[in-house]
């Protein structure tokens, strides 16, 4: 085994002695090498810039890679919050149709609640990144493979309006622009949704949270 993927579990194991509270401190995390007997590893790490910032990238990783399902619930929160204000900023203006902006902040909020809902049903947020990144139909479908619809019940047309965003969104057309526009649901009904999945899943990830990742 490497010296990369020997360090990589002991930031597991250190950062599973107190999760979430130890950040990204470097040294800390060689000084708790160094006293578990792993010296030569802490040296190697200590010997170059580059072994150094590669180490400090991977505690950042883990810290990312392992959060709660209420932190991207919130974060989820926060997105469709902000998408509701500028779409109502939009509305009284009379604005037709909202801008980009707005679909792309509910896009983000869509996309983090169903990772949250499938954080608290077991996988880790870096699975669920390397395997759907920012596509929305494809967490949809596996959030709904794993019984979504016991605290989202979500009809065909919620469905289609989520795809149908996921096709711009996914690829980044609401951040950048795009010859010939983007595909864009009625907002109406993606502010219908984001509501629901507000409303359904506060409570099971505020949960799974308390359960499982307070201690």
């Amino acid at each position: 085994m490497s010296w990369k993927a020997d360090t990589k579990s002991l930031i597991t194991h250190y950062q599973g002695l107190d999760k979430y509270v130890k950040y990204a401190d470097l040294e800390e995390f060689l000084q708790w090498v160094d006293a578990e007997g792993y010296e030569e590893i802490a040296e190697r790490i200590r010997g170059s810039d580059n072994n150094k910032n590669w180490c400090t990238k991977e505690l950042i990783r883990w810290r990312k890679d392992h959060v709660s399902p209420w932190i991207l619930f919130t974060y989820a929160r926060d997105f469709a919050t902000s998408g509701s204000g500028v779409l109502e900023q939009h509305l009284s203006k009379g604005s037709r149709p909202p801008g980009i902006v707005v679909y792309f902040l509910y896009g983000r909020g869509i996309e983090l609640y169903l990772k949250a809902f499938l954080v608290a049903r077991g996988s880790t947020a870096g699975d669920i990144r390397e395997s759907y990144g920012h596509n929305l139909a494809q967490l949809l479908k596996e959030a709904r493979r794993r019984k979504l619809g016991q605290f989202v019940p979500l009809s065909d047309s919620e469905i289609w309006a989520v795809q149908l965003l996921s096709v711009s969104y996914s690829d980044k057309q609401f951040e950048y622009p795009v010859l010939g526009g983007q595909v864009r649901p009625d907002h109406k009904m993606v502010k219908k949704i984001v509501s629901k999945m507000e409303t359904g899943l506060r409570g099971y990830c505020r949960k799974v949270t308390a359960d499982k990742w307070i201690r």
